[in-house]
């Protein structure tokens, strides 16, 4: 399958899709449940869990292998790396404006998401739900997402909570959200700009997780400022 970031990845990066993160055994999974069951509708979903594997978050991430082995890991880009963050932005050839929150990891979470919805487009996948990775799910997740999948026949993305948590797109409704991306450039955090500059989305409530970390303390606050001077720069990268 291709890259979600287009152009040449360092030698030493890992792909973006799977990672380091230790599998369970054979002995650690359970049997299937009702919830492993192929969708009786027939419906081709993937779903992915976004992180940048810290330890606290890895430990969550074998918890829900363990309901679900066919999860599949979307290495994050780190913000807390911002040289190899803005390399990614050029690569990315989307035109940088601004951010509310400006930081780093803001903006790596921001192309991270943009990642995945090319990642979709790319590898034809007809529905994607991709989550963030401080999530705790319950057994019945995946039976919950595919029973509101055909909500998706008018709406581009389902958001699975308030904020960016998580998101389920078809692949039209991805398609619809890239160019909306690469018209508007980087206006808004993520989860505001799918919200208010990508087209119509349908917010979802009950999703049945359960929130491990508390919102706006995980890593995108956390990673380097923006400077004024770097935001400048940033606007005339292309």
């Amino acid at each position: 399958m291709k890259s979600p970031i287009e152009g040449p990845i360092e030698s030493d990066t890992p792909s973006p899709i799977e990672s380091d993160i230790p599998s369970p055994t054979e002995s650690d999974i359970p049997s299937p449940t009702e919830s492993d069951i192929p969708s009786p509708l027939g419906y081709k979903i993937e779903y992915f869990i976004q992180t940048i594997g810290s330890k606290e978050r890895v430990e969550i991430i074998k918890k829900n292998k363990l309901l679900f082995p066919d999860f599949k890991i979307l290495n994050a880009i780190n913000g807390y790396n911002p040289e190899f963050t803005i390399f990614q932005l050029k690569l990315s050839k989307i035109k940088f404006i601004n951010l509310e929150f400006k930081t780093y990891g803001t903006l790596a979470n921001f192309l991270t998401k943009i990642g995945a919805f090319k990642y979709q487009v790319e590898n034809n996948l007809e529905y994607m739900c991709l989550i963030e990775d401080d999530l705790l799910l319950e057994p019945n997740f995946k039976e919950y997402i595919e029973s509101n999948l055909h909500l998706l026949e008018d709406c581009n993305m389902l958001r699975l909570d308030n904020w960016g948590e998580g998101y389920v797109t078809s692949i039209e409704g991805a398609k619809n959200i890239l160019n909306k991306i690469y018209y508007y450039g980087i206006l808004l955090n993520i989860d505001n700009q799918l919200r208010l500059l990508s087209g119509k989305e349908i917010k979802l409530d009950d999703t049945p997780w359960t929130l491990q970390i508390e919102g706006n303390e995980g890593d995108c606050l956390k990673t380097r400022q923006i400077s004024k001077n770097e935001i400048w720069k940033l606007q005339n990268l292309l």
